[in-house]
């Protein structure tokens, strides 16, 4: 994989100009990595991971969002009651968005975008 160091993603440039805008992230953001199986390694706690990563991710943006089916792809018990902990706090630090929220525009535009991306 090349990287390109001499230019500016723009997207990301973007979400750092701007860490109110609502960016939607996938089950992976939230599930500590775990190579034991293909290195001698200890598997990183969630603590520490939320310590390093989730704390401060959250904390510095406040548009994080999931969609519904990407919070049912969190099936630990601390990453999900960490998730929970998240939207229910005041302000929340993480919304969910569920399919039966979306009104008649944003629901066309959603099955417009699924039909490309699935074809």
């Amino acid at each position: 994989m090349k990287v390109d160091t001499k230019e500016v993603n723009p997207a990301f440039r973007s979400i750092i100009q701007k860490p109110g805008q609502k960016v939607f992230l996938d089950a992976n953001f939230f599930i500590p990595p775990d190579r034991s199986k293909v290195a001698k390694v200890t598997p990183y706690s969630f603590a520490d991971f939320k310590e390093c990563w989730l704390i401060p991710l959250l904390s510095e943006f406040a548009g994080l969002a999931i969609h519904e089916s990407v919070y049912d792809e969190l099936v630990d018990d601390n990453v999900k009651k960490y998730a929970e902990e998240q939207t229910s706090c005041n302000p929340p630090k993480l919304k969910i968005h569920y399919d039966s929220e979306l009104n008649h525009s944003e629901e066309a535009l959603r099955n417009t975008y699924l039909k490309e991306t699935l074809i």
